[in-house]
């Protein structure tokens, strides 16, 4: 027995729609928060030699890429969940909160072991 029936067409989505409308927006924020990520490990890889030779600690110094890392894929991974519990903005706000709240503990570190677990946050 073979099904002589077509399937209904489904309407064509072309790439340039995630540019419009709501997806627009989801696209323009996550292409930045993207952008700011890339910019934090670009600039923290060239002035890292600096960092370390200014708080010492050469051997927390490949600690300070992985578990920025790690705490991006946390932060990735829960951001599910936390959108859903608090509502997209306050979860956006938030994440930009603790990251702000990390960048700005790194940059105050008085040495590397607290560097790096600012950079985890």
């Amino acid at each position: 027995m073979t099904d002589t029936q077509a399937p209904p067409e489904e309407e064509s989505a072309r790439w340039t729609d995630i540019f419009t409308g709501r997806l627009g927006v989801y696209t323009l924020v996550l292409g930045l928060g993207m952008g700011l990520f890339a910019i934090n490990q670009f600039v923290v890889a060239t002035i890292m030699p600096t960092v370390q030779e200014y708080l010492g600690g050469i051997r927390f110094y490949s600690w300070a890429f992985s578990l920025f890392a790690v705490g991006a894929i946390v932060g990735a991974a829960s951001a599910h969940a936390l959108r859903d519990a608090f509502g997209l903005r306050t979860a956006y706000a938030g994440a930009g909160l603790v990251l702000g709240l990390g960048l700005t503990g790194a940059a105050l570190a008085p040495d590397m072991p607290t560097f790096v677990g600012w950079r985890l946050l």
